[in-house]
């Protein structure tokens, strides 16, 4: 048998044991089948997806782990089974040289997050999304008009990229050329050369809707996900240092579902499917699944919220939402002054307020305890934000909200 690293431990399970107790706290613990089949008992509803049962090579508990969360429902052995549990703490050690669980695994958390994603851009957009690379010569028209010109060359170059091997595109590609040339003088944004990619502020990663053949790991600074919605700019999340993006489009054989640019100066590690595992060490597989749990448990958080009917109310819950998603990452709890780089008009795109008048959030504006700028938000003391969002949340607690997952 497999020597197990310590602290990684491997127990047995008889057909009708009880593995796990619904609301049950996750002590942070993630697991793994290593055989067999067993079965959730739950009183939630989903939708999307079939969540009944894991089966060997299925692994589950790692959002809760992160996020000291509850089990949601009974995990039941079908079958007789083997489980490894592996402390969150250990997963990057216990991960590393296991290339096909890998790949598995951010399948199965990256799959999760493309519907979040899906989910939370529905709800501002009444249209199914069905990405197409064709799509891409008609969204460089929508970045030229909000001269968005560094994404509509994206757009373009990858456009004539892609098209040069379909039938049908002859007089697109010439006019998409043209303009390249005409208008932009364009040049390559992202040389395919280099590993290490260095970008300044707004500089374009990728375009929604773009082939995709490599993702990216932030190693410095922030990057912006967004996407076009009702001819508007949606912000779908800012990552920062250790997130992990792209991975969604090339591991499901998918184009883009978002458009990155850089969110000010930052570098990036350039990987793809095929080397990404022999090329990174255990903290950074670490800090991955990390990432992915993060982004997986705040999607869940920005879902309930926009599904509150009050604007001012989105504003003041997504703030602290970010704050515990960033004590979830740092695990500190920041009682002083709390910086975000973001400035009210992307916390609105974050809120699902795209088209909103500035009067319908000026009883936020004129909160003395919040300073608002072109460029940050400051919270001058969290006690304060607290206690607007308690009564927010009751009104949430008291919705019957839908359970997607």
């Amino acid at each position: 048998m497999e020597q197990e690293t310590p602290l990684i431990t491997t127990s047995f399970y008889k057909p009708g044991s009880v593995v796990l107790v619904q609301d049950s706290k996750n002590e942070g613990f993630f697991f793994i089948v290593k055989s067999g089949r067993l079965r959730i008992e739950s009183g939630f509803s989903f939708k999307e997806k079939e969540l009944s049962r894991f089966e060997a090579g299925d692994t589950f508990g790692l959002v809760s782990a992160l996020t000291a969360g509850k089990f949601l429902g009974n995990i039941v052995a079908e079958t007789p089974c083997e489980l490894i549990k592996v402390p969150v703490s250990k997963l990057g050690e216990y991960l590393k040289g296991r290339k096909s669980l890998v790949i598995k695994m951010i399948k199965a958390y990256s799959h999760e997050l493309r519907i979040l994603d899906k989910y939370l851009a529905d709800i501002n957009h009444s249209e199914e999304w069905e990405g197409h690379p064709a799509q891409l010569f008609e969204d460089a028209a929508f970045y030229i008009q909000h001269n968005e010109d560094l994404k509509a060359i994206r757009a373009l170059q990858a456009f004539v990229q892609w098209a040069a091997n379909e039938e049908h595109y002859d007089e697109k590609i010439k006019e998409a050329k043209d303009i390249l040339s005409e208008k932009m003088n364009a040049e390559i944004l992202l040389p395919e050369r280099d590993r290490i990619v260095e970008l300044k502020d707004k500089d374009v990663i990728f375009v929604e809707n773009e082939p995709s053949s490599e993702f990216f790991i932030v190693k410095d600074g922030y990057v912006k996900l967004s996407k076009i919605l009702q001819g508007n700019e949606f912000i779908i999340s800012i990552i920062g240092v250790g997130e992990i993006f792209g991975e969604m489009a090339v591991l499901e054989n998918n184009c883009r579902l978002a458009s990155a640019e850089a969110f000010g100066n930052c570098s990036l590690m350039r990987l793809t499917a095929e080397n990404f595992t022999d090329n990174i060490g255990e903290k950074i597989l670490q800090r991955i699944f990390e990432s992915l749990a993060r982004r997986i448990w705040l999607g869940h958080q920005r879902l309930s919220i926009l599904k509150l009917p009050e604007p001012v109310a989105r504003l003041y819950v997504l703030l602290e939402i970010l704050l515990q998603e960033r004590k979830i990452r740092t695990g500190e709890d920041e009682k002083k002054e709390i910086k975000f780089n973001f400035n009210l008009g992307d916390l609105q795109k974050m809120c699902g307020l795209i088209k909103i008048k500035r009067s319908t959030v000026q009883i936020f504006i004129d909160d003395k305890n919040i300073e608002v700028s072109d460029h940050e938000i400051l919270i001058h003391k969290k006690d304060l934000l607290d206690d607007k969002v308690i009564g927010f949340r009751n009104k949430m607690r008291r919705q019957k909200l839908e359970i997607i997952f």
